[in-house]
């Protein structure tokens, strides 16, 4: 069940790459002609063995030089090519993939992000997006590249020596074997420390959240012992993926080194024989090297999709939640959101309201006594949810915010708590005299609040009474 969801989301991540599919023929063709060059050199370097330095023969040891040369600058080039266009696509689906992630949760239920803290919430996107966007890292590329290497070296593989080649195939079952239970552990290691990862960013951004009652409680050896312990998680399971990485590099290079010295033996043995010359050799561990390096490689790809398909899996999962309604109940709570930027961004959220209508809020609010006396008046920033401000002023600036908006209905609820009374009679006063054609509704405890209103209605009890109107 869990091989058939991985394969699920790792195909309808490969789906989101069709919009670049004119870079990924070009670079297709590059791989072509990359694993024609390096099908070609080996040949080369075997007729420079032996039919210019065994032979003492200056003419074919400087063209076979030359053409040597020429091959590794044209693969050089075609490489740079390939890495222009690689870095292309992987900034564009990178891009097109946090894009998708920012639109989803502007348009996500309220209840996702209040299960959530927001730094966790931006920590997951800002690794789910890198990690699957690594779907198009250039070591994709090369397992491609690798595969038409390695039809191409077995080829010349079997044309030197088929016995030989049958003990470089060695190799695959073992290398299998290994990198099947590398990966297994690789993959549920992954999983879990993305887990605890975001675990931890959210108890982090409590911790900021709540710093006043910590020093108030005084909390800190004891959220001081906790960040120990859920750091020494995540260094643990970083330090177990980054060792059973070494051990999988130790045993790949291992392996590789015993084949290519049995084959240096058995080479030795064939050319004492008079079946191969010493070029042939040479050319034979060449193509070999070719072949086993990739196959390796190749079979790697299982832990390099064990750290991708996690990622993409969460990012899908986001991708398919269930978005805001378009009709039914809408629920508010009283608090609105000030924002870490100017006073007049916070009142002016869509940069519509002109100059002279953004002053009338003000004044209607409240607002602009206190603005007035700021360092850089509209222009001073308020800090994260209006940090720097009090909470009267905090709720003066979403009272302008409203006022601003010039919206057919206006609904206050509470609006005024925190107000001096100054500023409650007259924002009280603006609301009765200056809103006409406007419906006003406004939610109170305080019974100053109700005059002048068209209707008034009390909950007692669960019940709605009318009161007056």
């Amino acid at each position: 069940m869990n091989k058939r969801k991985d394969s699920y989301y790792l195909g309808k991540l490969l789906a989101l790459l069709k919009p670049y599919k004119l870079y990924l023929a070009a670079i297709l063709l590059c791989l072509i002609a990359s694993s024609g060059i390096v099908f070609l050199q080996p040949l080369l370097i075997s007729r420079l063995t032996d039919q210019g330095l065994l032979e003492m023969n200056l003419s074919a040891t400087v063209k076979m030089t030359l053409l040597i040369f020429l091959l590794v600058v044209a693969g050089e080039l075609i490489s740079l090519l390939q890495s222009w266009m690689f870095v292309r696509i992987h900034n564009a689906f990178y891009f097109s993939l946090i894009s998708r992630g920012f639109q989803k949760l502007m348009r996500l239920k309220i209840s996702y992000f209040t299960e959530k803290s927001s730094a966790e919430i931006i920590d997951n996107m800002r690794v789910d997006t890198s990690n699957a966007a690594l779907i198009t890292d250039r070591f994709f590329g090369f397992a491609i590249e690798y595969l038409f290497r390695i039809a191409s070296s077995l080829v010349g593989l079997f044309v030197i020596s088929w016995r030989l080649t049958l003990i470089v195939m060695l190799i695959v079952p073992v290398k299998c074997a290994i990198v099947s239970l590398f990966s297994k552990k690789t993959r549920k290691w992954t999983q879990e420390r993305l887990e605890k990862l975001s675990d931890f960013t959210g108890w982090f951004s409590e911790n900021v959240g709540g710093i006043k009652e910590i020093k108030l409680w005084g909390l800190y050896q004891k959220r001081w012992e906790e960040f120990q312990r859920r750091q020494q998680e995540l260094l643990n399971l970083h330090q177990k993926e980054a060792l059973l990485e070494s051990v999988n590099n130790s045993i790949e290079a291992a392996l590789s080194w015993g084949v290519t010295g049995l084959l240096y033996i058995l080479g030795g043995m064939q050319i004492i024989e008079g079946r191969l010359s010493l070029g042939g050799v040479f050319a034979f561990i060449s193509y070999s090297g070719y072949v086993t390096n990739p196959i390796m490689a190749l079979l790697n790809l299982r832990i390099f999709f064990s750290t991708i398909i996690p990622s993409a899996k969460r990012l899908f999962q986001i991708f398919e939640l269930e978005e805001e309604p378009d009709a039914g109940k809408l629920k508010m709570d009283q608090a609105p959101y000030l924002f870490s930027k100017t006073v007049r961004e916070n009142i002016d959220l869509d940069s519509r309201t002109d100059q002279e209508a953004f002053l009338k809020a003000c004044e209607k609010s409240g607002a602009d006594k206190f603005i007035a006396k700021l360092p850089k008046k509209e222009d001073s920033v308020i800090g994260q949810n209006g940090s720097m401000l009090s909470g009267g002023e905090r709720k003066k600036i979403a009272v302008a915010r409203a006022m601003a908006k010039e919206a057919p209905i206006i609904v206050l609820d509470e609006a005024t708590a925190g107000y001096d009374g100054e500023s409650d009679a007259q924002l009280h006063d603006f609301l009765i005299h200056q809103t006409e054609g406007k419906t006003l509704i406004v939610i109170t405890h305080n019974r100053e609040h109700l005059e002048g209103m068209d209707r008034v209605y009390c909950l007692e009890n669960g019940k709605c009474l009318v009161m007056s109107g």
